[in-house]
Parts: C-alpha cells; sequence; structure tokens
C-alpha cells in the first residue's frame, strides 16, 4: 500500500528496518494523511509512533586528519590484523536553496567521495574513470567508499546523518602495500571509517552543527 501512495506521492519516502517501516514527508500533517489514507482506502490498522524531525548534521569549515597527513590505523581483530594509513580532507559542499540575503536555508546534498590522482596511482585503478563507477569495478575502492560513507551515517552532536560533506582522498598506504589491502580490504574500510569519526570528533566537534528542516512560504492575499 505504501509503495502505492509512493508512486502518486514522490514526496513520500518509506524505508523498512528490522523494527518498523519509517515514513518521511513534507510534515505531520502530510504524515497524517498518508496514514489516513491507508486506513480509509486499503483498510489497514496502522499503529504509528510519536513523529520525530529529520534532522541533518554538516561541517563548517575544512577538517583535515591530524597533522596534515597520514592517520594510521592498526588493530587485531579475531586475530587478524589490520593495518593501512589514510590522508582525507572534508570540506562543506553546499549551495544556497534561495538567493535571499541573509537565508540560511541550504538545499540537501549527498556526500561525494573524490579519490586524488595519487590514491588512483597508489590502488593502481583508472586514472580517469569516475568514483561511481570504480566503486562497481573495484572492491578496494568500494571497500574505501564503503567506510567514508558509512561512518558519515551519524555525524558527532547527535544520531543524525552528515549530509553537505565532500571528502578527498589524499593519500593511502599500508604497511604491506596494496596487495595486502587488496588481501584484507576490510582494513582499509576499517582505517577510512576511523578516520572521519577522529575528524568530527576534533576540537570537540566545533566544526560540525546541525541542520533541521525549513520551509519558505509565499502567501498572496488580494
Amino acid at each position: 500500500a505504501l509503495a502505492l501512495l509512493a508512486v502518486e506521492d514522490p514526496s513520500l519516502e518509506v524505508k523498512e528496518s528490522e523494527t518498523a517501516t519509517l515514513v518521511s514527508g513534507l510534515g505531520e500533517l502530510h504524515i497524517e494523511v498518508i496514514v489516513d489514507r491507508l486506513r480509509r482506502e486499503f483498510g489497514i490498522d496502522v499503529a504509528i509512533g510519536a513523529p520525530s524531525v529529520a534532522y541533518r548534521e554538516t561541517i563548517i569549515s575544512e577538517i583535515e586528519t591530524s597533522n596534515g597527513g597520514l592517520l594510521n590505523y592498526d588493530r587485531t581483530v579475531g586475530g587478524a590484523r589490520l593495518q593501512a594509513a589514510i590522508h582525507l580532507l572534508l570540506e562543506p559542499n553546499v549551495e544556497k536553496a534561495t538567493d535571499e540575503e541573509g537565508s540560511g536555508c541550504f538545499a540537501l546534498r549527498d556526500n561525494v567521495v573524490l579519490l586524488h590522482d595519487r590514491v588512483r596511482e597508489y590502488l593502481n585503478v583508472d586514472e580517469d574513470m569516475e568514483e561511481d563507477d570504480l566503486v562497481e569495478s573495484d572492491d578496494l575502492v568500494k571497500a574505501l567508499v564503503e567506510g567514508i560513507k558509512g561512518s558519515l551515517r551519524r555525524g558527532y552532536l547527535g544520531p543524525f546523518p552528515v549530509a553537505n560533506v565532500k571528502c578527498h582522498v589524499l593519500d593511502v598506504d599500508a604497511e604491506r602495500g596494496v596487495q595486502g589491502l587488496r588481501e584484507q580490504p576490510g582494513a582499509l574500510r576499517a582505517a577510512a571509517a576511523y578516520a572521519i569519526s577522529n575528524m568530527l570528533s576534533s576540537d570537540n566537534g566545533t566544526n560540525c552543527t546541525v541542520l533541521e528542516p525549513r520551509m519558505r512560504v509565499e502567501v498572496t492575499i488580494p
């Protein structure tokens, strides 16, 4: 039923979790209308929880891995040693949603991961191929990007996903070289996730801020 309603209404988003179905819309009234339609049109007895605001988190200035260079990750998990070093730079990726002076509204954007030439050379991947294509064709790049984006699913200030961030992968290294990473891509995934978490928490999260949804309304009267 929700899938049918989502086809009719593109602003309705439906996600499944282990314990519930999460429905997102344009506001509390929008969700109430959807629930009412489920009951009236489909005869479904819907039990709903308290609505919550879909906050996001972002950064307000550039953040680089500590000391402006490679950040080493070295852990032993289940008897296996995971070691890799990574150099990342995070920068805001924002575009104002309105030209109105003094407006603090920004359009939400998906996070972007960019591999610099040094990293592409080290990993021995195509210099010109887009990152999305590399993720599909190379398991090590996939592990790297998954580690970054996975860690950005939760920010430092609260349980809110991080949005509007561009992540530059400037350098990668490992004691066993790229072949060792290819044999154990989880090491690079873990190093990337560790670096993101470390960067967001630097300076007690002073570079992070919470985004909340805002609506602009124009009223025209005679």
